[in-house]
């Protein structure tokens, strides 16, 4: 029983070893190093976000400004009722 743990864990051991050996040569003949200049990409997806999270802000403050109103006018109509309800006593 320990020799089929032993050897399914050698044989699991160098598969692995070997996706990783492949993967690493298979991605360095599909982008080689220095093939363009990646200055700048950071800067880039850094303002791509920040636009991204800006219209998002202004969505959530248009809906936040749209529940407000509905929710003050629906309190509004509340308090009013109530206010103009003889008081018994």
């Amino acid at each position: 029983m320990q020799t089929k743990l032993n050897s399914t864990l050698v044989l699991v051991s160098q598969a692995y070893l070997f996706a990783s050996d492949a993967g690493r040569l298979l991605s360095e003949r599909l982008a080689p190093r220095n093939s363009h200049n990646e200055r700048g990409e950071g800067v880039i997806s850094a303002a791509i976000a920040v636009l991204i999270m800006a219209i998002l802000g202004g969505l959530m403050f248009y809906a936040y400004k749209a529940i407000f109103k509905t929710s003050s006018d629906r309190v509004n109509g509340i308090v009013t009722d109530l206010s103009n309800q003889p008081i018994a006593g």
